[in-house]
């Protein structure tokens, strides 16, 4: 689903709510919503009854109350050392099996190399348990299977970068 499906979204919530709501505005929340029509069907009509005027605000808000009682810190917390540095590079869009990505799995490690079957693995096991999926026809690419946990982890992300370095 692409332009179109928004377009006519667009076009049906100022028909039917007498809200208008930009393309634009809709095609950011169809972004963030990883592309989940009923997700963004959901939030037209929590937007299209509420006295709110902006798509976005509600959408912020909507966010920040699932993410403030979801689990995600347990989940977190269960994962191996490695499978957490990989759904970090993950969450920020980054390459999981490069050569800087397995650096950075060795800093992270205090070892001297992770060797890539370390990873395949880590990766075969976070599909399996629907942390990750691999991109449709992504060759090696990978997205986080929850929207929510992906935002979770890129504020996590950013916390750790801003976190300042033991001596």
């Amino acid at each position: 689903l692409g332009e179109d499906f928004i377009a006519y979204i667009a076009q049906r919530s100022r028909e039917r709510f007498k809200k208008r709501i930009s393309v634009s505005e809709l095609a950011e929340a169809f972004e963030r919503l990883h592309h989940q029509p009923r997700a963004l069907i959901d939030l037209v009509l929590l937007f299209s009854s509420s006295e709110g005027d902006s798509l976005t605000a509600i959408l912020d808000e909507r966010v920040e109350a699932q993410l403030t009682g979801a689990q995600y810190g347990t989940l977190w917390s269960s994962m191996k050392p490695l499978q957490q540095r990989i759904c970090l590079r993950v969450a920020r869009g980054e390459d999981v099996t490069s050569a800087e990505a397995r650096r950075e799995y060795a800093l992270g490690s205090n070892k001297a190399e992770i060797p890539p079957g370390s990873i395949n693995d880590a990766l075969r096991a976070m599909v399996g348990s629907h942390v990750l999926t691999k991109s449709p026809g992504g060759r090696g690419r990978y997205k986080i299977d929850d929207p929510l946990f992906a935002e979770w982890l890129r504020r996590e992300s950013e916390k750790l970068r801003d976190r300042p370095k033991k001596p």
